[in-house]
């Protein structure tokens, strides 16, 4: 460095390690920041998709209820007089089994809510270690940048150390959670 400052040295073997090191993070945060949309994205379909099938568990309850009411009022109602017996007990058994259909299919929609639910959680747990890979690694390209202003090598292996963290909880992230 010259007493009126930096100055930029094509052929200075620092400089171009700083430069060729922070094109390399610069790189990294680009990967960390399509790996966090890419998870946001599917944390997001994936929790509609849970409300989608909430919607449907609910239309479901809602039906086994009016069935269940029609089943009351057919309890209270005397056979009509044109009717042929047991034709209120007859209805009675249909409505019955209808609404033991929607039992099992309730418990059925319910069941995939709760796992669609649970993953789009596992989703947004797995975009908050990306997040953390990106904000990590931007500390490395500013720590490399600071290193080429000062000229100082040691705090362009710093920058190496903080980046490749990043670059570890990149790849942790990608290969073992799951």
């Amino acid at each position: 460095m010259s007493a009126g400052g930096a100055h930029i040295d094509a052929n200075d073997p620092f400089q171009k390690r700083a430069a060729v090191s922070m094109a390399i993070y610069t790189v990294g945060l680009a990967l960390a920041n399509m790996l966090t949309n890419q998870a946001r994205t599917q944390a997001l379909l994936t929790s509609n998709q849970a409300t989608d099938k909430w919607s449907f568990f609910q239309a479901k309850s809602t039906k086994q209820t009016v069935m269940k009411a029609e089943g009351e009022l057919l309890m209270r109602l005397a056979p009509a007089p044109n009717m042929p017996a047991g034709s209120n007990e007859e209805a009675l058994a249909k409505l019955k089994a209808e609404v033991d259909r929607y039992d099992t299919e309730k418990a059925d929609i319910q069941k995939e809510a709760i796992e669609l639910a649970d993953h789009g959680k596992h989703l947004e747990h797995k975009e908050h270690f990306y997040e953390y890979s990106a904000t990590i690694v931007e500390l490395g390209i500013v720590l490399a940048g600071v290193s080429l202003l000062m000229h100082s090598k040691k705090l362009l292996g710093v920058s190496a150390a903080v980046a490749l963290t990043s670059f570890a909880v990149l790849g942790y992230t990608y290969f073992f959670v799951h």
